[in-house]
């Protein structure tokens, strides 16, 4: 029984007693590179009508599965990806299921996470190019756009696939198989996918256009081969109407990767000017900036009041105050902090064209932040209720440990 636990197939209450994790769930088994099971994912059974039961929920990590390092269906696929040089990437494992099933045999799917830097590596060893097919959804073009970045930093040749109107892969591959081959060999090159993705084509004045083709510089600037570069500029002049002079003259201007930060933005100033702010916690370093942000910028004023989904009720009063300009009296711990965001906002490094993006990273984040802080609570409700032995409270309470730590 302690192996079962160490397996994360079940929960060791402090009475001694054990709670199956899958309880009610079809069970899918997770391999690791080798074919060997390491983990499992359970999908709720089809007759289960309580609305707080989470479709899926995957082991935790253990000792022998590290989901950020494993690809599913890897040791299936690995052969026919070293074959074709290629790796098809999905987000889910019904996409990987559905396509390998329909004779696309070099897929592999992230199962649920992002994409990492091990993930890419894996491949990297055996394949040179890899097609993005991620889920037709706003998370998919986010998703898209991270794994961009990093399959290009590990030098692959990256390719994006339109799935039109099916909402995923799995969706394509089960309706119309000959459809999602077309859609695979349509793919096109990342570079040419940010055009459309940053508004290219749909600006409709030359302040639209600055702001899609320093994104898309951004991007090209980043690419490390010169002929690549070149390359990628000559179709940009084209589809622009600039010439590549003017290109080249204002890709000296744009930072590398300033589309997409990949750590929350301070200036090197901002870490000299205030002890302060070292001092703050992840979160509120965060929240520093994001209400730096506001204070800096009307645009992005605008952008957070469209969205409070991320806003807790120990800072909404200094949400309100700087983002809705409401006139509300701080508690004294918020009205410090507010002084060290008016104090130092004018020092930050404000980029309006990508403002939206940078929120919508600084905000997911805070997301983030947030699960973290309700699954430590859900442990201490956990471990009061087996103290108590109020077993209904205790069953329910690990039902929505299991729902967040899968949706995580």
């Amino acid at each position: 029984i302690e192996d079962i636990e160490k397996a994360g197939l079940a929960f060791k209450t402090q009475r001694g007693s054990y709670w199956d994790r899958f309880q009610n769930r079809i069970m899918f088994p997770l391999f690791n590179h080798f074919g060997k099971i390491v983990g499992f994912t359970g999908r709720v059974l089809p007759n289960e009508t309580r609305e707080d039961v989470g479709k899926y929920v995957n082991s935790p990590e253990t000792p022998i599965f590290n989901k950020s390092k494993l690809l599913f269906g890897f040791f299936l696929s690995k052969e026919a990806i070293r074959d074709s040089s290629q790796a098809i990437l999905v987000e889910g494992q019904m996409d990987f299921l559905m396509m390998y099933q329909a004779g696309f045999k070099n897929v592999v799917a992230t199962s649920g996470t992002a994409l990492t830097v091990d993930h890419l590596k894996a491949l990297r060893k055996i394949a040179e190019e890899v097609i993005i097919a991620f889920d037709n959804d706003n998370a998919g073009q986010l998703a898209t756009e991270r794994s961009i970045e990093l399959a290009q930093k590990e030098d692959f040749n990256v390719r994006v696939a339109d799935l039109k109107d099916a909402k995923d892969p799995a969706d394509l591959a089960q309706s119309n198989p000959q459809e999602l081959k077309k859609v695979l060999a349509d793919s096109i090159p990342a570079i040419e996918y940010f055009f459309d993705y940053y508004g290219l084509s749909a600006a409709k004045d030359i302040k639209d256009k600055k702001k899609a083709i320093r994104s898309i510089l951004a991007r090209i600037k980043s690419i490390s081969s010169a002929v690549e570069k070149n390359h990628y500029l000559e179709i940009l002049s084209n589809r622009s109407g600039f010439s590549i002079e003017v290109l080249k003259e204002e890709l000296q201007q744009v930072k590398g990767g300033e589309a997409l930060p990949e750590k929350v933005p301070s200036g090197n100033e901002l870490q000299e000017a205030s002890s302060e702010l070292k001092n703050l916690s992840s979160k509120g370093r965060i929240l520093y900036r994001v209400f730096s942000l506001a204070l800096s910028s009307e645009k992005a004023k605008a952008v957070l009041a469209e969205d409070e989904s991320w806003v807790e009720d120990v800072f909404r009063d200094l949400y309100k105050t700087v983002v809705k300009n409401e006139k509300i009296e701080l508690s004294p711990e918020l009205k410090q902090f507010a002084d060290l965001i008016y104090l130092q906002a004018s020092l930050e490094p404000i980029n309006d064209d990508n403002i939206e993006r940078e929120i919508a990273f600084l905000v997911n984040r805070l997301k983030e932040e947030a699960q973290k802080q309700l699954r430590q609570a859900l442990r201490a409700r956990i471990e009061k209720a087996e103290a108590a032995g109020e077993e209904d409270d205790l069953k329910k309470a690990l039902e929505e440990y299991n729902k967040l730590i899968s949706s995580s």
